[in-house]
Order: C-alpha cells, then structure tokens, then sequence
C-alpha cells in the first residue's frame, strides 16, 4: 500500500489567539511556518506557539508535537484557557 504523504502546507505549524495576530500574519509573510496558522479569535490572550514546541507551553500538549495538531488538543486548549476566565 502507498500512502498518501501529507506536505508541510496542510500541517498546522503554529497557533494563536486574538491578540497575536498581527505577530501570526507577520511570521507567516517572512515564511516562518510552511503550513497553516490557526488564529482563535476567542481566545484573547493566547500567544502565538509554534507546534513543534508546544510542550514548553503547556506538557498537556506534548503530544501535538510529535502527532500534529488535533481536535482533541483544540478540546484541552479550550477547556484550560476557559477556566482562567
């Protein structure tokens, strides 16, 4: 069986909230990340993190370094900045 390779572009690279966007859209002009960004918009204060060192943010998600960015993880980064508010 040959499977399909995913290329950089389709990986999410980085994310970020609100207020780092203008941080986000200017790493993304200079070709800092080859994939995408994901801006939550609702999540104010949450600093622009690259995937690959995730972990340094939080250890919960450690594993998004290693399987790439999930639905699940998305769950936990809600579940842990929601409960700040």
């Amino acid at each position: 069986h040959s499977f399909p390779t995913r290329r950089s572009s389709d990986l999410v690279m980085a994310i970020a909230g609100f207020k780092a966007l203008k941080q986000a859209v200017e790493a993304v002009s200079q070709g800092k990340y080859p994939g995408k960004v994901i801006i939550y918009p609702q999540l104010d204060d949450l600093p622009l993190l690259d995937i690959h060192q995730i972990g340094d943010y939080d250890k919960a998600f450690e594993g998004a370094q290693i399987n790439g960015w999930n639905r699940e993880y998305e769950e936990k980064l809600y579940q842990k900045l929601k409960k700040g508010e």
